[in-house]
């Protein structure tokens, strides 16, 4: 098992972007309920959300991920170096602008060819497809600031500024939320005129987070410059890894992208239950499995492979500490997860009931996406990225087989499903396959063990919705979460898991 003595640092990174990352999530979680709210879980929010999934596809892949990946260990060695440090950093910057105004002009001509491919089942309804063709085109100004953010962020990362970095997208929620409140104040009904203002504001809540990250790095002593991206070395070495990077951290949100696609063809509704779902199934894989590949991503890089898997077995025991009582939690309460956060106003219990059906199923894949995004970290760190793709290739496949072969009988949840395995495939050959990252031979005893404590918080959870299931859904939700919490941790004490060893902070 590693030691505390040797990861601290990662712990403490892990821990400050946990805390920025849940600040950041519940602020989502708001925003998601006010616009399921006073829009519904109909066409409207369908049209919306599938406009939404590019935008948030490339924040996901080329931002957070091909950036991160490519730039960020790159950074780190060089934040010691003041002038050459400044100087890549703003040649980074450059180059991003660049490729984020290129990505944007290829958007916003191809457009209808975006749509077509992405939504394919509203071409059999033309006013819903003209809709979703100005949404995605308003949408798509958001490329411009998400990846300006993004290399933004990695520079802030660079230089230790974790809670800085990941509590910036605050500004995305509250634009947007204050929209919906405006909406809300003039009595405004739901409309296309209305659902395009909230595109007009997502894109200003993006752009707000650029003066707030940029403020944040000028504190740090840095100061911005143009600099020729395509003189500088060091950043031309780094671009040219950003494309295997796109398409190996992308794991999850390629995935979403498929259900998506495939959910247009079912009835309304399908969409925003997909999108809905995932975004609840996401927010403990950000917490405690993408934050803490983030906080590794720069330890792994010049570790030696002794080093490199004491790291990776303490970030992944972190993350399965959490993320399997989660994932427990999640197929134990979805349906009161759901009513307490989207059953209000214009969105109705059967589109709560069909949105917790799909929650269950890719509340399965929790555990290996986080596994997958950690193991791809590792390799790529480590100048490894033929692998990792080769598996992300198989697992897109394989989803869409899967996919194909579950709606007929399952539809929305057999969407659901065909992820989840897929994920697990990937996370199944991406651990058993690989020779660059070889974990502690003790980590999968402590993740049985961690299994089996998650196991009885499940069964004690269940039992106390039963229990208390006639004092409203908030007292219900908050009673089996408690009860679940408390049980959990009693039990690993008892079967001797020692918390401090796998808790973000990796202090007691």
């Amino acid at each position: 098992m590693p030691k505390r003595s040797t990861e601290n640092e990662l712990g403490k990174n892990t821990a400050k972007l946990t805390a920025a990352a849940a600040l950041s999530r519940v602020l989502g979680y708001v925003r998601d309920a006010a616009v399921v709210a006073f829009f519904g879980g109909g066409l409207l929010s369908d049209i919306f959300y599938s406009a939404l999934r590019i935008t948030n596809f490339l924040r996901r892949t080329v931002g957070e991920g091909a950036l991160n990946a490519a730039f960020l260990p790159a950074m780190k060695k060089s934040a010691g170096d003041f002038d050459g440090g400044k100087n890549f950093l703003n040649s980074v910057f450059c180059a991003t602008v660049i490729l984020a105004a290129l990505l944007t002009a290829a958007g916003l001509i191809w457009t209808r060819a975006i749509v077509t491919a992405i939504s394919y089942g509203f071409t059999a309804q033309p006013a819903a497809f003209e809709l979703a063709v100005i949404l995605t085109r308003v949408l798509l100004a958001q490329t411009f600031f998400i990846l300006l953010s993004s290399a933004l962020q990695s520079a802030l990362l660079a230089r230790d500024r974790f809670f800085r970095a990941a509590a910036a997208p605050l500004a995305y929620s509250v634009v947007m939320i204050a929209y919906v409140a405006f909406l809300i104040l003039i009595k405004a009904q739901p409309s296309p005129a209305a659902i395009t203002g909230l595109a007009v504001a997502a894109v200003l809540g993006s752009a707000a987070q650029i003066p707030l990250l940029m403020r944040a790095l000028h504190r740090t002593g840095h100061v911005f410059s143009l600099i020729n991206p395509f003189k500088c070395e060091r950043t031309k070495r780094a671009a040219a890894m950003m494309g295997p990077a796109l398409f190996c951290s992308a794991g999850d949100q390629i995935s979403m992208f498929i259900g998506m696609a495939f959910a247009s063809f079912l009835g309304a509704g399908s969409i925003t239950a997909v999108y809905n779902s995932m975004r609840i199934m996401q927010m403990p894989l950000a917490l405690f499995g993408a934050a803490g590949a983030t906080a590794a991503l720069a330890q792994f890089a010049g570790a030696d492979d002794k080093k490199a898997g004491g790291i990776f077995s303490r970030a992944v025991l972190a993350a399965g500490f959490l993320l399997i009582p989660a994932t427990v939690g999640l197929l134990v309460l979805a349906p009161q997860i759901v009513q307490v956060l989207f059953v209000h106003g214009s969105f109705s219990p059967d589109q709560g009931t069909l949105t917790a059906g799909a929650l269950r199923f890719y509340a399965l894949a929790l555990a290996a996406h986080a596994l997958n995004k950690i193991t791809v970290m590792a390799f790529y760190a480590r100048g490894d990225w033929k692998f990792p793709a080769q598996v992300i290739f198989i697992q897109t496949a394989a989803e869409c087989a899967l996919a194909i072969l579950l709606i007929p009988s399952m539809k929305l949840a057999g969407v659901a499903l065909a992820s989840a395995i897929s994920a697990w495939l990937a996370a199944g050959l991406l651990y058993c396959f690989n020779k660059t990252i070889l974990p502690e031979k003790s980590m999968l005893a402590e993740i049985a063990r961690f299994v089996f404590c998650a196991a009885t918080m499940g069964a004690a959870c269940a039992l106390t919705v039963r229990a208390v299931h006639a004092s409203g859904r908030y007292v219900t939700l908050a009673a089996a979460i408690a009860v679940g919490a408390g049980v959990y941790f009693a039990v690993a004490k008892l079967t001797g898991i020692k918390l401090s060893d796998y808790l973000p902070s990796g202090e007691k």
